[in-house]
């Protein structure tokens, strides 16, 4: 299985759109296993609306994100509960994640 993590909170049209995208990877490629940072309740809803495999989404779950408007210095110290920074410290800590898309 490949394991990958993905920030949903890093898109312009919401977190809908990106999770259809995972959906749409999942049924192309069966071995792909997905962890969606973000709002958990989101996820959760948009997760079950989809049907998505529960065996094969992870939902990691992070209030904060970081906009085009942050200053990027300022975002790492202070946002430490958002999506992007909690999925790209999983990827970097966790050996069963092959990378990280936001």
């Amino acid at each position: 299985m490949t394991k990958i993590v993905i920030d949903t909170k890093g898109g312009d049209n919401g977190a809908e759109v990106i999770i259809k995208g995972a959906a749409a990877a999942l049924e192309k490629f069966p071995h792909l296993q997905v962890v969606l940072a973000g709002d958990e309740d989101v996820i959760s809803e948009e997760c079950k609306a989809l049907e998505l495999p529960a065996d094969r989404v992870e939902i990691l779950n992070a209030q904060q994100e970081i906009t085009n408007f942050d200053n990027p210095a300022e975002a790492i110290f202070n946002k430490t509960d958002s999506s992007m920074l909690k999925a790209l410290k999983t990827a970097s800590e966790r050996e069963d994640i092959f990378g990280m898309i936001s």
